[in-house]
């Protein structure tokens, strides 16, 4: 709009121009084709010079907006993602993503509560010890199947032996019983922290419980064992 009036203003002065060549030339006043000449140049004037409101307001810069968050957005970000990890049922995922804010951001607030954090969430699974957990498959391995089995459980023990098969790092805790063991089957991703590890150690993990194996594993001493999948040492 501010365009066409643009236009008209410059072809109203010309004319306005030429009317007052014209009435000079015959005498005449010369003074209502000036005025119309001063209307047209201010009009002109005022079309370029003001800024044209129907363009679009340029879209905020979302980059730069990421790029302004503070270290304390960041980390709470992350522990929404560690949080709905453990909702999830990956217990992996959500520890490491803590252990990250705590790597990444040690000075923030969300860093310093990350313990809290992480002990209540291990509140809401079952804790044993290795006796405990085994004496509860012994005892009566169909409650154990209907209560534990397919859960992530917290088990923690005594080192008796770490070994490993073609696809497997496992641990075994100390246990009274002759025919039985706890397995802690680790990733291949966490074999550094498994070399680690000595007999004797006291370790805690989470893992995933399978119940009992319901084979022997000659590898384990002939031992028919309870399993702990996917193991994550917590400390």
């Amino acid at each position: 709009m501010d365009a066409v009036i643009g236009v008209l203003s410059v072809i109203g002065f010309i004319v306005s121009l030429v009317l007052i060549v014209v009435f000079a030339i015959k005498k005449k006043k010369v003074l209502p084709p000036l005025i119309s000449l001063v209307c047209c140049f201010t009009i002109f004037v005022v079309c370029v010079a003001l800024p044209d409101n129907s363009s679009p307001s340029p879209a905020p810069n979302t980059d730069n907006k990421q790029s302004e968050q503070t270290d304390e957005e960041k980390a709470k970000e992350m522990l929404t993602k560690a949080s709905n990890s453990f909702e999830k049922g990956d217990y992996i995922d959500g520890i490491s993503t803590c252990k990250s804010i705590q790597e990444s951001y040690p000075d923030t607030n969300v860093a310093a509560g990350v313990q809290d954090f992480l002990a209540d969430k291990f509140a809401q699974y079952q804790n044993f010890s290795a006796e405990d957990l085994m004496n509860e498959y012994i005892n009566n391995v169909v409650n154990a199947d209907k209560n534990i089995t397919g859960n992530p459980v917290i088990v923690s023990g005594v080192i008796s032996k770490i070994d490993k098969t073609d696809s497997t790092l496992a641990v075994l805790l100390r246990c009274d019983q002759v025919f039985y063991a706890i397995q802690l089957n680790f990733r291949g991703s966490d074999e550094s922290a498994v070399a680690a590890l000595n007999p004797g150690d006291v370790i805690k993990v989470i893992g995933k419980c399978d119940g009992l194996s319901g084979k022997i594993l000659l590898v384990f001493d002939n031992k028919t064992n309870v399993i702990l999948s996917n193991c994550y040492i917590i400390d």
